[in-house]
C-alpha cells in the first residue's frame, strides 16, 4: 500500500495554559493503513476480566492534555490512563473516566488462547512511538470475538493514534465501544459516534455520546487510523474518487453553462466492484483504498442516452493520476417519450385497518411530458382515506390525478391511505391497478401499469419479501421487490432495522432503482450483490402499543441480466436484523425468465398483458395490448352486470371501443383469449 504523508502543522492562539489543555481542540483525522501487530511485554493473563494496570512507563516524557507525564494505566477494557496513578477498571464512561484514551472501552475479557494486552516502544529517541495493543481479545457475554487494536503515543509531536487491525463478532448482537479522548474534566472531550460506518464517524457534540457501534453489519476495515493531534498522517487518506453525471445538451462532450446534472444514474468501478448513485445533483463518490491499485470507473446510461463524453471511462491510477472532476456527459436520443410507473404496498391489509400505497411515476424519455393522467384503479375492498397529493378526481373505485410538465428525468411521488373493509376474509386477495397515461405514442407502454396484490390475512408473515411481476417473466423484464418488516415484540421499541439483501448473480446491478420506503434509509451495494438497507433511529414501535407504525417497508427494483437462458430461475430473499437481533429471514421470492410466454400457461396468473386508456372516459376508450394475443372476446358489463356490448376479434396494438352510447358510470371489460383472462373496470363520465 501506498504510504502517502500529509503534515499537519496546528498553532493555538491562547491565553492560558486552560485553553491549550483541551483535548476537544485536538486535530482529527482517519486514514487507512496496514495495521502492524507488535511483540511486546504483556501485562495481563487468561480469563482476567475488570482489571487496571497503572504505573506502565512510557519511555519519554508525553504531554497530554497539557500535562506531562512518562507513564501511563492500562485497562483491560480497551483504554489508558495518562498518569502514574491507580484508577477504576470499569468498562461504562463515568464523571470519573478523565485523562483517557479510549481505543475500544467496552465490557471486554481476555477470553481466547491467544488473546493478550502488550506493549513495546520502538524507534530512537526523539523519535519514539510507544505502543499498546490488546490482541485477539473478546467481549464479555459474546461467544466468539476476536479485536485487535492500538493506541500509538508520539515522542515530540504528542500525536495519538487509535490503529485497528482485523475485529470481528459472532452473532447480530452488536457492541457499542467508546472511542477517543476525555481531558482533565468530562466537559473536555473529543470522541467519535457512527451506526454505519467507522470510515464516516462524526465527532460527538454530548459526553459520553452514542458511541461507536460494531456488529456484522457496519464497517470497521483493518488499517483504519484515527489520530488526534499534529501528527504525520501515514497511510492512504480515505479518498473519493469524485465526479458527476451531466446532460450534455449539445453533444459535444464537455459540460458547457446551464447543463444540469443527472441524479440516479449508476456509476461503477467495474474492477473492484463498488457501486453508487449520482445525488440529486448529479454528482458521485467512489471510495478507494490503496493508491497503487488501479480503478475502471464507468457509468450506466438510462434508456435512450449515450455516453458523449471522452473517454467514456476511466482508468485511474491515483497515484500519478487525478481522482477528482472524473466528469460523464450523457447525451440523449430526441424525441423519446416514456412515461414509467412504479408503485408499492407499503403496509399490509389487514379488515378494518388502514393501508397505504406508494406510486412514483417518472418521465424516462428524452422529451418534455405536458401533460395527462395518473390513475389508481384501487379494489372495491378498500376505501379512500386520503392522499398526497390530493386526487382531482374520484369515482367509485377510481382515483385520477393530473399532472403537467413533467420534465426528462423528473419523478413524483403519491402517497395513499386505505382503509380495508371489515367484511374481507382470510382467503381474499385484494388487487388494485395503478396506470400512467399517455399511452398513445409512448415509446414503452409496458412500464405504464403496475399492479399492487395484498393479501387480507392477518397471519401472513409481517416480515416478508414480494415481486412483481412474480412467477414467469420475459427477457428485460423489471422486477419490484418489497421487504415488509413489523416489530411484533412485547413492548421493545427497536432504535434500528436493517436489512441484507444477497443478489443472485443473474441480476443486473447497474438495474438498481430504489423504488420507496416508509421510512427515511439509506443503502449500499457492493459488487458482489451485498445490498444492505439502514434505517437507523427509526424508534419502530411494537404492534401491541401502535399495531399500524410497527410496520415499515422498502421497495426497490432490479433487471435479470440480458442474455440469460431459457427458464432461468432468479430467486431472492432477505435477513432483517432489528438492533442486532439474530436474523430474521423472509420468504424466498421467485421468477422464471422467458423469451416468451408459452400459449398453454396464459392464465390469470400472467394476465395483465393490456390496458385501457382515457379512463375515466367520455366517449372512446383504447385496448392497448402488451404482446400479441391473437383472437380475443371482448365483453363489457355495466354496474349491474348486464352485458352492453360483446364482440370477438382479432387485437391489433390498439383496439377502439365506443361508449359514448352509454349512460355514465362504472363498467367492467373483460378479455377471454385462448387460456387467458384480463378484467379491467371502467369509469364512463
Amino acid at each position: 500500500m501506498k504510504k502517502v504523508v500529509h503534515f499537519f502543522v496546528v498553532i493555538f492562539l491562547f491565553t492560558t495554559s486552560d485553553v491549550y489543555a483541551q483535548v476537544t481542540n485536538y486535530l482529527f483525522y482517519q486514514s487507512l493503513s496496514t495495521y502492524a501487530p507488535i511483540t511486546g511485554t504483556i501485562i495481563d493473563s487468561v480469563n482476567e476480566d475488570d482489571v487496571f494496570h497503572p504505573n506502565i512507563p512510557i519511555g519519554f516524557t508525553f504531554n497530554y492534555n497539557g500535562n506531562v507525564t512518562n507513564r501511563i494505566g492500562i485497562c483491560t477494557n480497551g483504554f489508558i490512563v495518562m498518569d502514574s496513578l491507580n484508577h477504576s477498571a470499569l468498562w461504562a464512561p463515568t464523571s470519573g473516566s478523565i485523562n483517557q484514551i479510549n481505543v475500544l472501552m467496552a465490557d471486554l475479557k481476555n477470553l481466547n488462547p491467544t488473546g493478550r494486552i502488550e506493549y513495546t516502544l520502538q524507534g530512537t529517541a526523539p523519535n519514539r512511538v510507544f505502543i499498546v495493543q490488546w490482541k485477539e481479545y473478546s467481549i464479555a457475554g459474546i461467544a466468539i470475538c476476536r479485536l485487535n487494536a492500538q493506541i500509538r503515543l508520539y515522542e515530540g509531536s504528542n500525536c495519538i493514534k487509535l490503529c485497528y487491525g482485523t475485529n470481528l463478532l459472532s452473532g447480530n448482537a452488536g457492541k457499542i465501544f467508546n472511542v477517543g479522548l476525555v481531558g482533565n474534566n468530562i466537559l473536555d472531550y473529543n470522541l467519535r459516534n457512527t451506526n454505519k460506518n467507522w470510515i464516516n464517524s462524526n465527532k460527538s457534540t454530548s459526553y459520553p455520546g452514542p458511541g461507536m457501534l460494531f456488529n456484522p453489519l457496519v464497517t470497521l476495515p483493518s488499517g483504519l487510523e484515527y489520530s488526534f493531534g499534529a501528527c504525520n498522517v501515514a497511510g492512504i487518506p480515505y479518498y473519493y474518487i469524485r465526479g458527476s453525471v451531466f446532460k450534455d445538451v449539445n453533444n459535444n462532450g464537455i459540460r458547457d453553462g446551464g447543463e444540469l446534472g443527472m441524479p440516479n444514474i449508476s456509476v461503477y468501478d467495474s474492477i473492484n466492484n463498488e457501486y453508487t448513485n449520482t445525488d440529486i445533483n448529479g454528482d458521485y463518490t467512489i471510495p478507494f483504498h490503496d493508491s497503487l491499485q488501479f480503478y475502471r470507473i464507468k457509468v450506466a446510461p438510462p434508456a435512450y442516452w449515450s455516453v458523449s463524453s471522452t473517454p467514456a471511462s476511466y482508468t485511474l491510477y491515483p497515484d500519478t493520476q487525478s481522482v477528482v472532476n472524473r466528469d460523464f456527459g450523457l447525451y440523449a436520443l430526441p424525441y423519446k417519450y416514456d412515461i414509467r410507473i412504479s408503485a408499492t404496498a407499503l403496509k399490509p391489509s389487514l379488515a378494518g385497518k388502514n393501508m397505504s400505497m406508494s406510486a412514483v411515476y417518472q418521465n424516462i424519455g428524452t422529451a418534455l411530458l405536458p401533460g395527462d393522467t395518473i390513475l389508481l384503479l384501487k379494489d372495491s375492498r378498500y376505501s379512500f382515506v386520503n392522499a398526497n397529493p390530493t386526487p382531482d378526481y374520484i369515482s367509485g373505485d377510481t382515483i385520477a390525478w393530473r399532472y403537467a410538465n413533467l420534465q426528462i428525468d423528473e419523478y413524483r411521488q403519491i402517497l395513499v391511505t386505505l382503509n380495508t373493509n371489515n367484511n374481507v376474509t382470510t382467503q381474499d386477495t385484494l388487487t388494485s391497478t395503478w396506470m400512467a397515461l399517455p399511452l398513445l405514442n409512448d415509446t414503452v407502454t409496458s412500464n405504464n401499469q403496475v399492479v399492487i396484490t395484498s393479501y387480507a390475512n392477518s397471519t401472513i408473515n409481517p416480515n416478508g419479501k414480494s415481486v412483481y411481476p412474480d412467477k414467469m417473466i420475459l427477457q428485460g423484464t423489471e422486477v419490484h421487490y418489497t421487504i415488509r418488516f413489523q416489530n411484533t415484540s412485547n413492548g421493545q421499541v427497536y432504535e434500528n432495522v436493517f436489512i441484507l439483501d444477497t443478489l443472485v448473480s443473474s441480476l443486473d446491478l447497474n438495474s438498481f432503482r430504489l423504488l420507496g420506503a416508509t421510512h427515511p434509509v439509506t443503502y449500499s451495494l457492493s459488487g458482489n450483490g451485498i445490498l444492505k438497507f439502514t434505517f437507523a433511529n427509526i424508534n419502530l414501535p411494537d404492534s401491541n402499543s401502535n399495531q399500524e407504525g410497527s410496520h415499515g417497508a422498502v421497495s426497490f427494483s432490479l433487471r435479470p441480466k440480458l442474455g440469460l437462458p431459457e427458464n432461468t430461475t432468479v430467486n431472492n430473499k432477505a435477513s432483517i436484523y432489528f438492533d442486532f437481533l439474530p436474523a430474521v429471514s423472509t420468504n424466498t421470492c421467485s421468477n422464471i425468465v422467458v423469451s416468451q410466454f408459452p400459449t398453454a400457461v396464459q392464465s390469470l396468473a400472467y394476465a395483465n398483458v393490456s390496458s385501457v386508456y382515457p379512463n375515466p372516459s367520455s366517449s372512446k376508450v383504447y385496448v392497448h395490448v402488451f404482446q400479441p394475443l391473437g383472437r380475443a372476446q371482448l365483453t363489457l358489463h355495466d354496474a349491474q352486470g348486464r352485458v352492453v356490448m360483446q364482440r370477438n376479434e382479432m387485437l391489433q396494438e390498439t383496439t377502439a371501443i365506443d361508449m359514448a352510447h352509454l349512460p355514465a358510470g362504472m363498467y367492467t371489460l373483460s378479455i377471454v383469449w385462448n387460456n387467458g383472462k384480463q378484467v379491467i373496470r371502467l369509469v364512463h363520465q
